[in-house]
This record gives C-alpha cells, sequence and structure tokens, in this order.
C-alpha cells in the first residue's frame, strides 16, 4: 500500500528490507569472473572460493524486522568443499556444527570501510543462505550491528544514496 515517507516527502510503494549483490567483487568494486557450483556458492579461477550469505541490520528506532544485506563471503578452499559436500548431502550428513569463517567480498550497503570484514557464518539444513553470527569486533560493521540503522538510514540505501 502506497504511503507518503515522513523522510522525504515522496509517496513510496514500499521500500525494500533486502539488498542483494549478485556476484563477489575486489576491494575496488570490480565484479569477479566466478563459476557457480550451485545457487550460493561460486570459486573463481584464481583459487578464490564464495559462499552467498546474510547479515541482518536491526532498525535502531522503530520495532520491525531487520534489514538484510545478502552479499558473498569469501572462504577457504578446505571449508568451501566441506560446505560443497554438506550441501550435496544434506538429507544424510548430520547438521552442521561449526561456524564457518571468512570476509566480506562485497560492502555492506551504505556502511563505509565494510568490504573484507571478517565474518562467521552459521550453516543450516535447507537454507541455502546462511546468516552472518560473528563480526570482527572494532569494525564499521560491529558498529552498526550494535547500535542499528536508523530509518533515514533504510531510505537512504533504498533510494541508492548510501554507497559503501
Amino acid at each position: 500500500m502506497p504511503y507518503q515517507c515522513a523522510h522525504c516527502g515522496n509517496t513510496h510503494d514500499e521500500l525494500p528490507r533486502y539488498f542483494m549483490w549478485n556476484a563477489p567483487e575486489t576491494d575496488r568494486g570490480r565484479v569477479i569472473d566466478v563459476e557457480e557450483d550451485s545457487k550460493s556458492m561460486c570459486h573463481a579461477a584464481d583459487n578464490q572460493f564464495f559462499v552467498h550469505c546474510e547479515i541482518e541490520l536491526p532498525l535502531a528506532e522503530t520495532e520491525g524486522d531487520p534489514l538484510g544485506c545478502i552479499c558473498w563471503v569469501e572462504v577457504s578452499q578446505s571449508d568451501y568443499q566441506r560446505l560443497l559436500h554438506f550441501r550435496e548431502n544434506e538429507d544424510s550428513t548430520p547438521d552442521y556444527a561449526d561456524w564457518v569463517e571468512g570476509k566480506l567480498a562485497n560492502p555492506v550497503q551504505g556502511v563505509a570501510h565494510s568490504y573484507g570484514t571478517r565474518v562467521k557464518f552459521e550453516v543450516i539444513k535447507g537454507d541455502p543462505t546462511p546468516y552472518i553470527k560473528w563480526v570482527a569486533p572494532g569494525t564499521a560493521v560491529a558498529a552498526i550491528l550494535a547500535s542499528g540503522v536508523s530509518m533515514d538510514f533504510w531510505h537512504d540505501v533504498a533510494a541508492g544514496r548510501l554507497r559503501p
């Protein structure tokens, strides 16, 4: 249902809650040429391995679901192979016990200096997009997760005014 935005005065149908990166990037924003191994896993020819993950940005000023940033995380080759095997055999494999560590291969939309932040994510059966559960302390991403994001932040990211 359309509504009049108190932030900008314009009428919006709805502000998106999820912001997705379709491919991993270099630290300069160049898309990395990859080969998909599954919907949410890919690798590059130069032995880089990526998993599509989601990080949730809590809202600070209001109740409601968090914003979701769906980005790529670079992981080690051994973790990638282990996760690929798990995904191919989920029905006959025990739950994934450990969090997987990596670093962001996309920036978090609207968060400067977020590219390359060390993270850990949880792998759950049946959910191809793992949730990031740990972010390196002292980083811009950790700070925004602790403080939450404002409605103004959300609006500016949705309007494309906030870039990393």
